[in-house]
């Protein structure tokens, strides 16, 4: 069995039903005259670390309280790892950010184990859960382990 990546397919991400040319979550960022998504007075907040099966951080699930600045509810995104070059040592990898959406599946790679999917209803399911842990102080941040997948043979 390998431990060969799979490259990500192209696809749009959505703000408040806009769709940029290429849209990272920066602070103050703003593309084709549309507010940036995250700006300040945003109050951000990391929710929930992602690991592989095996304890490795894949992915951060974080939210953006927007409210003082434009009225509209937190939006939550995932921060991924992705492995671009497999063979390197050390591996190398980048950082995709994607705006969690209920019915969407986001990846994000562990260098032991290879390509991770994570639901985005299982995302905000423990998002949601852990806003409301942060809010009562008794919790910092989260964790989530995936779960182990049996694949075919290679």
């Amino acid at each position: 069995m390998g431990n060969k990546v799979e490259r990500l397919e192209a696809h749009d991400t959505v703000i408040d039903g806009w769709v940029p040319h290429f849209a990272p979550l920066t602070v103050g960022v703003s593309y084709d005259g549309a507010p940036p998504l995250i700006a300040e007075p945003d109050v951000l907040t990391s929710l929930v670390q992602i690991r592989c099966y095996c304890g490795a951080p894949v992915a951060v699930l974080w939210s953006n309280d927007r409210r003082a600045r434009t009225g509209k509810p937190a939006v939550l995104f995932l921060q991924s790892q992705i492995i671009e070059d497999p063979a390197a040592r050390p591996v190398k990898t980048r950082i995709v950010e994607d705006l969690v959406q209920p019915d969407a599946t986001f990846v994000a790679d562990c260098p032991a184990h290879g390509r991770q999917t994570i639901d985005g209803a299982s995302l905000i399911k423990h998002g949601r859960a852990m806003q409301a842990r942060i809010a009562r102080g008794t919790e910092q941040m989260g964790k989530y382990v995936l779960p182990r997948v049996s694949r075919a043979p290679e």
